[in-house]
């Protein structure tokens, strides 16, 4: 038996592919962090992320 085009995508479909957008995501952003550096200033709230300047090319 053939589904119609316009029919909804089963549910384990719809898993799995979130579960791939959720690693293209991860990859996407440990590529843009790859090279970073993390500063730790002590008294601040926040951790600062500092991009390797000799990574650009």
């Amino acid at each position: 038996m053939t589904r119609s085009v316009a029919s909804p995508l089963p549910p384990e479909v719809g898993l799995r592919l979130a579960a791939l957008g959720a690693r293209i995501r991860d990859a996407r952003l440990h590529r843009k962090l790859e090279g970073a550096a993390l500063e730790y200033q002590p008294g601040e709230r926040r951790v600062r992320i500092r991009r390797a300047l000799d990574n650009d090319f």
